[in-house]
């Protein structure tokens, strides 16, 4: 059975990469008139993700002039299939649930949120605002058994919620704006500094979210190979990084 799983989610990553190759340029869309502001802020946000995250999406040339559009072109049964696949392998924080499974726009996802007076959501593995046993929603009078009134800031764990109202001003500068919510994952170096105290030891590079990168997870550059160590705390989810 596992076999099986792992098989289908081997042929979504490759479907999903052949259709990235006929977009001439999947993830930064010049920003135009012919661009909506929706599309640009789908691949801003793809292209934030780790890439095996990124298969979860799909993109296909719509128009004329054609760009590359978010589309569902996977099944339910797939989309969930490669969503569990990649919860296995440590990339849940990392992902909204109801865009990775239930293949939600995410400029549509992120605009409710954001218009419901929501700064940050859950991640897909994570407990749900308005839920029996999470926080309340924003304005809502907690129930019994919950966490509290919602938090404005964002709990440790969470995903930030952009306000999205700001790209329709007048005077939005739509690129900026994305590239300060949505910094392309394959510009982000995560291992910071060496410790001081131990040589094989590096800490997190300050303002990278590390829960981009599951446990053990290597990452490499001009100073050599490190994994990324992950250790439950009370206080959450702790880090560093350890050369190999």
């Amino acid at each position: 059975m596992f076999k099986s799983l792992f098989l289908t989610a081997a042929l979504l990553v490759a479907s999903a990469f052949t259709a990235f190759a006929q977009c001439s340029n999947p993830y930064h869309f010049p920003v135009a008139a012919t661009v909506p502001v929706q599309q640009a802020f789908d691949a801003a946000y793809v292209a934030s993700l780790p890439v095996p995250v990124q298969a979860l999406f799909h993109f296909e040339l719509i128009g004329n002039p054609a760009v590359c559009t978010f589309v569902t072109t996977a099944t339910a049964d797939q989309q969930a299939q490669l969503f569990e696949t990649l919860v296995q392998q440590g990339y849940g924080p990392s992902m909204v649930f109801a865009i990775a499974v239930d293949q939600w726009d995410p400029y549509v996802t992120f605009s409710m949120l954001s218009a419901n007076g929501e700064t940050w959501v859950a991640n897909s593995v994570g407990v749900a605002a308005g839920s029996p046993k999470g926080y309340a929603l924003p304005g809502a009078t907690p129930l019994p058994g919950q966490l509290g009134p919602y938090p404005t800031t964002p709990p440790v764990g969470t995903i930030v919620v952009p306000p999205v109202a700001q790209l329709s001003a007048a005077n939005a500068n739509v690129t900026l704006l994305l590239a300060s919510w949505f910094p392309p994952f394959a510009t982000l170096n995560p291992v910071g500094s060496q410790s001081l105290t131990d040589a094989i030891i590096y800490l997190n590079t300050a303002n990278v979210n590390q829960a981009l990168f599951p446990n053990a997870v290597q990452y490499k550059d001009s100073r050599g190979t490190f994994s990324h160590v992950v250790v439950n705390a009370p206080t959450g989810a702790e880090s560093y990084w350890e050369k190999q």
